[in-house]
């Protein structure tokens, strides 16, 4: 089968085209490994596959021109829904993006809107499944694994750097990344809103090839059931860029949408810097690193996990597989 993986719909700045490139690298290695050929698009449709949109249906232009050409054409067209959606909504909307929150409510009618009218949504969490899986006529859980991706022998570095992390710049993060600096250790944060802004993907490459112990932190705090929804959840390509490179992982304890438990050392998030010194004073954060990545790497292959998901995508559709 053809997959064409659309990127019209987003506007492509060069902070876009960041996450856009991992998302659809991703995608194309992984539909690649289960035997399928990929195209990558900025506009053009096609009839002779599947054209695959990550969610962003802002742009009335966009929402009808491909309605107009699914009915003209019978298109086979599926959405990868990327984000937390609990209960038709983005918990964490206020924290979690630059766009103001009722942008972001435009956001996610819009993308319920058109999933009753496209083919099927494969989404990187499961609360968003729960979600979307009654308007949805084909909904699957469409995890992000290990594509066993190892970095070549001659890209050698020293582990100079103490603690990462890389993501949006919130209050709660900006106090733990802090309380972790008062205690006298080397970490680097970088994303919108800390100093270093955002960094290439190369040279995250090689920072996290330097780095010892990388941080999994949510948006915001979450202080219980009268917050409303948990908007907690582990940031997906995040963290398997960190077991890629052998980090060893601190995250705060997620009880949802987190299936890399078992491969990072969870606790509250006011013991987070206690953790991460101890780890870094008895050497522990390269033993667990490595044992963290082998096991992700075994346990949580990416075309062992997404290929029965492709099938039964393809089945449901009563489309042919290749």
């Amino acid at each position: 089968m053809i997959f064409n993986i659309l990127l019209g719909n987003h506007d492509l700045t060069p902070d876009n085209l960041g996450g856009l490139s991992k998302l659809t690298q991703y995608m194309e290695m992984v539909l690649g490994q289960c035997g399928h050929e990929v195209v990558v698009s900025l506009q053009d449709m096609r009839a002779d596959g599947i054209n695959l949109i990550f969610e962003n249906f802002l742009h009335e232009k966009f929402r009808s021109d491909i309605t107009a050409l699914k009915q003209a054409h019978d298109l086979k067209i599926g959405v990868i829904a990327t984000e937390l959606i609990v209960d038709g909504k983005m918990p964490y909307a206020r924290s979690g993006f630059s766009r103001p929150e009722n942008i972001i409510e435009e956001r996610t009618r819009q993308c319920a809107l058109m999933l009753e009218k496209l083919d099927f949504v494969w989404c990187f969490l499961k609360r968003t499944v729960d979600s979307y899986s009654t308007i949805a006529k084909i909904c699957h859980f469409f995890p992000i694994g290990s594509i066993a991706e190892q970095a070549p022998d001659y890209l050698k570095s020293p582990k100079d750097i103490d603690v990462v992390f890389f993501g949006k710049a919130t209050p709660f993060r900006s106090q733990i990344i802090e309380a972790i600096r008062q205690l006298g250790i080397n970490i680097f944060a970088f994303g919108a809103g800390f100093p270093s802004g955002h960094i290439d993907e190369y040279l995250l490459g090689n920072i996290l090839r330097r780095t010892k112990v990388g941080l999994s932190l949510s948006f915001e705090k979450y202080d219980g059931p009268e917050q409303g929804v948990d908007p907690r959840f582990a940031s997906c390509f995040r963290v398997k860029q960190m077991l890629d490179s052998g980090v060893c992982i601190v995250s705060e304890t997620m009880p949802f949408d987190n299936p890399y438990a078992p491969y990072m050392v969870s606790c509250a998030p006011d013991q987070i810097a206690a953790q991460v010194q101890q780890l870094l004073t008895n050497g522990q954060w390269d033993t667990l690193g490595r044992e963290f990545a082998q096991k992700f790497k075994t346990e949580m292959s990416a075309s062992a996990l997404c290929r029965p998901v492709i099938d039964a995508t393809l089945k449901a559709m009563n489309a042919c597989k290749f």
